[in-house]
């Protein structure tokens, strides 16, 4: 199976968020200041896998997405990681990395992370008690 090449990983109004997030964030460290702690804007996955990534930021200069990073292995951690890397990986039968089209987040970046490390791993369905 190969990916259609329209298929937009992250959509452009995503991609532009992700975008106006960096600079936010890259002046305030320029200036001395605390980053923002965005809510992610978009949840990637691999359908085959355990691998879940969730997206802040996009410095389009570097190719490079921010946010919280879970490749399955127990260990989740707050970084960057290449988009076309992304966008390359292909798991069994073909699957690519997807975008979670229904994720809405509903916590800051760093309370998933805190969750995240806490369980060992990306939790984002929300249930009474969490």
């Amino acid at each position: 199976m190969t990916l259609d090449p329209s298929y937009e990983l992250i959509p452009a109004v995503a991609l532009d968020r992700l975008k106006a997030n960096f600079r936010k964030n890259l002046a305030r460290r320029q200036a001395d200041r605390e980053p923002i702690d965005f809510r992610p804007v978009v949840k990637l996955w691999m359908p085959t896998g355990q691998a879940i990534w969730l997206v802040t930021e996009y410095d389009e200069e570097a190719g490079m997405l921010f946010g919280l990073c879970d490749l399955g292995q127990g260990a989740p951690a707050l970084g960057y990681v290449s988009l076309e890397e992304i966008r390359s990986i292909v798991g069994p039968c073909g699957v690519h990395a997807d975008r979670d089209c229904t994720f809405i987040a509903s916590r800051t970046l760093s309370e998933y992370a805190e969750d995240a490390r806490r369980r060992g791993h990306i939790e984002t369905f929300e249930t009474k008690g969490d």
